[in-house]
């Protein structure tokens, strides 16, 4: 317990990695998801 005690800043920097790492991959995923919208409504406009 003395570590976290003494070293708080690292802790919150390791927590604060996390969750941008975290935010990084849900934008990503929100992106291949719209790559997939688009491409399915550009099928669409190109049938009519």
């Amino acid at each position: 317990m003395e570590f976290l005690s003494q070293n708080s800043i690292y802790i919150v920097f390791i927590i604060t990695v996390v969750i941008w790492i975290g935010i990084f991959f849900l934008v990503n995923n929100i992106n291949k998801r719209i790559k997939s919208v688009e491409s399915i409504l550009k099928e669409g406009k190109n049938e009519e």
